[in-house]
């Protein structure tokens, strides 16, 4: 039972190539979502995290006017977003982190939510005190860092705690990581392109790796993002891009914008290594391929480009040796744009149009809105939970599809509602493209983990040495049932025989002649030859029934026989001697399998 994940997939197997494992998973996300489990019960089950903004971020009744020409006047006319609580942006403990109270006092939310849910994923792996001086590479997606602005002092650690600049180092610093640690902003993109590059130093082989990346055991990618306060509104409705209910209608015919979001994503990456021993089962799940390009000279600057989003997905397909056809699920950028999901949806068709099984088209956004630098990791993470329950998530708000979305001919479904994939093993892909032109994608395989209920990987791997000792048994008991099985089916099948030949003789009977005076009494080894000589086709068992031990059981039934063929003449055709030898073995074996089974 070694390796016996492998025989059980009913999907495809793990793409060729070296592939770069997602050994953990931490989020702290709008309606308590501060683990991955509460991400997927929300996901699944088609639940939003939109609220109204609270007085604490800013002042409604100031800055929100229900009429479209609110952006004139300086106001947004929309309300409502994904908010997290005021306690998940401002806890933090100064002393567990090693942190002065003042350093700790002057830290943007966005620093305070990396260090958090970096250190989670961290300790989900395992990692504690061996974390000083390891060689693992923090990433992290951010951008537009509108805390800064609110930040309540100016000395000498303000710069150092607002800048987004300083956040990946933040974590290297606290932990003592001496890989690479380096932030992304690309807008919308911002952390699958930190995934990206993550994913491409880790999967290339060693000989190419310069000898930092060779020496690197890992990598923490985090995408976060804040709306602090509402001048972001503001911007992005005076130029049309948010819808007025502050939702993503993704997909659906009333698409007119994209509602905002915040949170903060991140996941622990390491090589696949097969000389490791690390088994299939520790993994979430395995990043095969990713890819980062960009518009160039495009329609405008933020306006979408469908070839080059085409070329995007068919670079990570590529490098992930796994055909289009092969991905069951696309987790779409799908900000619920009238321009942004009708070109995906062709970039998607023009590369995924030759299949037999349909493709499923989700997008987390429509549930969590859209958290622009923290947007891809939130629709990695919804894929990893995908992949691991082999179930896809639904589409909220989809009522009736958009009109202008390109399915001739592509076999696509828009689900409604949560998807049992039918298999335990699917590829995934999942796409963010940034408001500059920067697009990113990432492939993903990954199997059913249907028992993942611990938060460390130390537990899990208690737990799945117990699994598998239990699976070990279970085999050898089976292996011995088996055994025992044939046996009684062979004894069956002898005991049946035994009656089918009683039956037979039952209409013979022995002809009454005297015996001479001078007949000897037939040994055992005589019986058998005379049994033999006479064509008895029980003759070979009769010798081995004639030659137990002198303490068998059935010796005496044989002895018994021994004096009646004794007692019979010997005549040209035997038959009265090969009836009697034929019952000597009759009898003979019978007592040989009581014996044996009692």
């Amino acid at each position: 039972m070694e390796h016996f994940d492998e025989y059980m997939f009913t999907g495809p197997p793990p793409p060729l190539g070296p592939m770069v494992q997602v050994q953990s998973l931490a989020t702290n996300l709008p309606a308590g979502c501060g683990a991955a489990e509460s991400y997927w019960s929300l996901i699944a089950t088609g639940g939003e995290a939109q609220t109204e903004v609270s007085p604490d971020r800013w002042d409604p009744s100031v800055y929100y006017a229900p009429d479209e020409g609110a952006a004139s006047r300086g106001q947004t006319s929309t309300k409502h977003a994904a908010f997290l609580q005021a306690s998940e942006l401002w806890d933090l403990d100064a002393g567990f982190y090693g942190l002065r109270e003042k350093e700790a006092k002057l830290m943007v939310p966005e620093q305070r939510l990396v260090l958090r849910t970096g250190y989670q994923a961290l300790a989900d792996v395992g990692l504690g005190e061996s974390l000083k001086g390891s060689r693992i590479s923090t990433y992290v997606g951010d951008c537009a860092n509108e805390s800064a602005t609110y930040c309540p002092a100016l000395d000498e650690c303000r710069q150092n705690g607002t800048l987004s600049a300083a956040t990946a180092s933040r974590i290297s610093h606290l932990f003592g990581l001496r890989g690479g640690a380096c932030s992304f902003d690309t807008a919308c993109s911002s952390s699958l392109v930190a995934l990206g590059h993550a994913h491409s130093q880790l999967r290339l082989a060693p000989v190419f790796q310069d000898a930092q990346s060779r020496q690197s055991s890992g990598a923490l990618v985090i995408g976060v993002r804040v709306l602090f306060g509402p001048e972001g509104f503001v911007g992005l409705g005076a130029a049309g891009f948010l819808s007025l209910h502050g939702r993503c209608f993704t997909f659906d015919s009333s698409a007119q914008g994209f509602g905002r979001g915040e949170g903060c994503c991140s996941v622990f990456l390491a090589r696949d290594d097969p000389e490791d021993g690390e088994d299939l089962e520790l993994h979430l799940a395995s990043v095969s391929g990713s890819s980062v390009n960009q518009d160039g000279r495009s329609a405008s600057l933020t306006a979408p480009h469908g070839p080059s989003q085409q070329s995007c997905i068919r670079s990570s397909l590529r490098m992930a040796n796994v055909s289009p056809d092969k991905v069951a699920v696309a987790e779409c950028h799908g900000t619920g744009t009238s321009l942004g999901d009708p070109i995906e949806v062709g970039a998607l068709r023009g590369v995924m149009y030759d299949r037999r099984q349909p493709l499923l088209m989700t997008s987390s956004k429509s549930n969590v809105g859209h958290a622009e630098s923290a947007a891809g990791l939130n629709g990695l993470a919804k894929c990893v939970l995908m992949l691991m329950t082999s179930a896809s998530a639904p589409n909220v708000h989809l009522r009736s599809l958009n009109p202008n979305l390109d399915t001739n001919g592509f076999p696509c479904l828009y689900e409604s509602e949560c998807v049992d994939a039918d298999q335990n093993s699917q590829n995934i892909g999942v796409s963010s493209f940034g408001f500059g032109g920067t697009n990113a994608r990432a492939d993903l395989w990954g199997h059913c983990v249907r028992f993942y209920i611990f938060r460390r990987i130390p537990d899990f791997k208690n737990f799945k040495n117990m699994y598998r000792a239990r699976m070990d048994n279970l085999q050898a008991d089976s292996a011995t049932a088996d055994r025992m099985v044939e046996e009684a089916n062979y004894a069956f099948f002898l005991n049946t025989r035994i009656f089918q030949e009683l039956d037979s003789l039952a209409g013979f009977e022995a002809e009454p002649v005297p015996p001479p005076a001078s007949a000897p009494a037939a040994s055992h080894a005589e019986a058998a030859a005379r049994a033999a000589a006479a064509g008895c086709p029980f003759a070979s068992l009769a010798a081995q029934g004639l030659a137990m031990p002198d303490d068998h059981p059935g010796l005496a039934d044989t002895e018994k026989v021994d004096k009646e063929l004794a007692k019979a003449p010997e005549q040209e055709d035997n038959k009265a001697g090969w009836r009697l030898a034929s019952a000597a073995a009759v009898i003979a074996l019978s007592a040989g399998i009581r014996a044996m089974w009692t």
